[in-house]
């Protein structure tokens, strides 16, 4: 791996380091259940390319990631409305975080495409 891409991934996993303990020592003291529409929506994605990678690859990692995901979410239904908080009810400063890192994200996987198109 080129050694400035190796840099690069650290440098943004630093990034999102930072942003986690801020965000977790903003939220100090206050105890919140888990957002189980969350869960139950990560094993819906989750799953078709689980069993996708377990049919190609024998790989059965994010099969059971999403199992589990998907069980705890299905399991936790009478919950869902308790802690979920659709974008719209965002205060504004995180709709910009969201917004921003998911920005973030497509950009460095825009890169990493176009690296590996290099590549080849």
């Amino acid at each position: 791996m080129i050694p400035w891409m190796i840099i690069a991934i650290l440098v943004l996993l630093v990034l999102f380091g930072v942003i986690a303990v801020i965000m977790a020592y903003k939220n100090k003291g206050k105890k919140k259940e888990p957002d189980y529409y969350t869960f139950f929506v990560l094993g819906l994605v989750w799953l078709p390319f689980g069993i996708f990678e377990l049919i190609r690859n024998d790989m059965p990692t994010f099969f059971i990631l999403g199992l589990t995901f998907f069980a705890i979410g299905i399991t936790h239904k009478d919950k869902w409305k308790k802690n979920h908080v659709s974008f719209k009810k965002y205060p504004k400063y995180k709709k910009i975080l969201t917004i921003g890192t998911i920005i973030l994200g497509a950009l460095v996987f825009l890169a990493l495409i176009v690296l590996y198109l290099l590549k080849r």
